[in-house]
């Protein structure tokens, strides 16, 4: 049967699937920590406070009273907070800045909670600098009140890099889930853990054994099938470079760890390794 044009075999497909996932997260993590370096950037004398009450988010600052500095610094984190909300997954049809500051809300530890009741549209007014809340319905219950909640976080920026931070170390910890390589037979697992105990590269082990790179990728990264020959050939390869006798069912064994395979005599034995080169 011919095979369709573009068809993979299912192991070629399941590494190329885990290879893309960890670009994709290199990607993650370059961005975040490039995004954070760029919301420090902004951090200066002058802050950024946002504040919200029933969801509807305003924006105050707090230091020298320089207009066009503080003009310049809310279009710089606007800007950066579109980009940061949409990585974050944010919708096409959100307003991606209030998403990025409900994320901050949510997630982040620099967000400074607060509820209290007020007359329908007074309560907009508050801010971080408002005397105290007070609830006075028990005093004159004739006027129209209602309760809300909101808070505020003071620093916006640094509060948005230490956020990005985060994002950076989710996106690490899921590429290290993803490198985390799978082996579908002991004697592919035995030959890469050989490879790296030696420090080879692929390309070491194609000139070490005389075998075609693509062969040597296609049996350790692939599954492909292997003849007897060329797991010998793999076989006097190691043993060219431990000066002693590495079998051919050594080189297959399950449940062998490749570093074990050091301490491999001839007869086919394990050999204690010795404590110096512990």
């Amino acid at each position: 049967m011919n095979r369709a044009e573009g068809w993979v075999p299912y192991p070629e497909a399941a590494s190329q699937f885990r290879e893309s996932q960890r670009e994709a997260m290199q990607v993650q993590c370059a961005f975040w920590r490039d995004l954070q370096s760029e919301f420090r950037a902004l951090i200066n004398p002058i802050r950024l406070v946002a504040t919200v009450i029933d969801d509807r988010w305003t924006f105050t600052f707090d230091g020298p009273t320089d207009r066009r500095g503080r003009n310049r610094l809310r279009v710089l984190f606007d800007d950066l907070a579109v980009r940061a909300a949409r990585a974050a997954g944010a919708s096409k049809q959100e307003n991606a800045r209030d998403a990025w500051l409900n994320l901050l809300r949510k997630e982040g530890p620099h967000f400074q909670p607060i509820e209290g009741t007020g007359q329908d549209g007074d309560c907009h007014k508050w801010s971080p600098d408002s005397p105290p809340i007070l609830d006075l319905t028990h005093v004159n219950p004739s006027v129209s009140e209602r309760r809300w909640v909101g808070g505020w976080i003071q620093d916006l920026v640094k509060a948005s890099a230490e956020y990005c931070q985060i994002w950076e170390t989710r996106a690490f910890e899921s590429l290290g889930a993803a490198s985390v390589k799978t082996y579908t037979t002991s004697f592919e697992r035995n030959v890469d853990r050989l490879r790296q105990d030696f420090g080879w590269s692929f390309d070491d082990l194609a000139s070490k054994t005389g075998l075609d790179k693509k062969l040597i990728l296609g049996h350790v990264n692939h599954g492909r099938p292997v003849r007897p020959k060329t797991v010998s050939t793999y076989a006097q390869a190691f043993t060219k470079k431990l000066n002693r006798t590495v079998t051919v069912a050594l080189v297959s064994q399950a449940g062998i760890k490749g570093s074990e395979l050091v301490g491999a005599t001839s007869s086919g034995k394990r050999k204690r390794p010795d404590r110096c080169n512990q």
